[in-house]
């Protein structure tokens, strides 16, 4: 099995290998498919991310659930942690990019905790995934550190495009499974 940081390297390869058009194509796919799940359906809240450098972009997705009446969170990083925050709306101007370029609430968003929503769904970025949940995210660790303290409050998706998805990954105690991995173009 390679190390972590080698599936990394890997993984980000493949990823720059697949071309903007091939990503566009499978975000697209991946997001009619997502929202056509009961999953997502009955959800209240959706919990998402803003893509950064190849990740699945979500937002075809997150502008139909505020359409939708769904409350829509979004990451935002203070210190070596990380909290969700209330967004209307993914227009630039109302977010603002972090210290990597990644576009986040605004300070002063309302705090969004997912104990607060009867069927909240999170849908969780990562470098690399396999079919039983497991994920590999960057190395900063926040989403494993935020999820210790909220896995109980969420159903847990993990999204990918096929490149991404994996036999195993090497895990450690603090790693969080997911409760499944939607890969574009199916649920695996």
């Amino acid at each position: 099995m390679l190390s972590k940081k080698e599936l990394r390297e890997e993984i980000l390869s493949l990823l720059a290998d697949m071309g903007e058009e091939a990503q566009r194509g499978a975000s697209r796919n991946l997001c009619a498919f997502i929202e056509s799940t009961p999953l997502y359906q009955e959800a209240d809240a959706l919990f998402a991310f803003y893509p950064f450098l190849g990740e699945i972009d979500l937002r075809r997705l997150m502008n139909s659930a505020l359409t939708q009446g769904k409350t829509l969170c979004l990451p935002r990083v203070e210190g070596r942690e990380m909290s969700f925050y209330r967004v209307e709306s993914l227009e630039e101007e109302k977010l603002e990019p972090n210290r990597w370029g990644i576009f986040e609430p605004l300070p002063g968003a309302p705090l969004c905790e997912g104990g607060a929503f009867k069927a909240p769904l999170m849908l969780v970025p990562g470098l690399a995934f396999t079919k039983e949940g497991k994920r590999l995210g960057r190395g900063g660790g926040y989403y494993d550190r935020y999820l210790e303290r909220e896995r109980n409050s969420f159903s847990l998706a993990g999204v990918a495009y096929p490149c991404q998805m994996v036999k195993d990954i090497p895990t450690e105690a603090h790693d969080i499974l997911l409760n499944r991995v939607y890969s574009a173009p199916s649920k695996l």
